[in-house]
């Protein structure tokens, strides 16, 4: 397996306002990542700067929790 795709519909939002993943999938991930498979990351393009924030806020929840 080369990469894992997953939609930010994976993510759910905490009580802080910010994207988390359950810990199964988080487990999952780490477990890809081991194993040298790539993540992919996917959803419509963001238009407005609230979106693109919050598309922001998906990509470091998984530099700081998952890799």
């Amino acid at each position: 397996m080369k990469y894992v795709s997953f939609t930010t519909n994976t993510f759910v939002i905490n009580n802080k306002g910010f994207p988390v993943l359950n810990s199964q999938i988080e487990a999952y991930l780490r477990k890809a990542i081991k194993n040298h498979c790539n993540l992919a990351l996917t959803e419509k393009q963001p238009t407005d700067t609230n979106s693109k924030l919050a598309h922001f806020k998906y990509y470091g929840f998984i530099v700081n929790k998952v890799i």
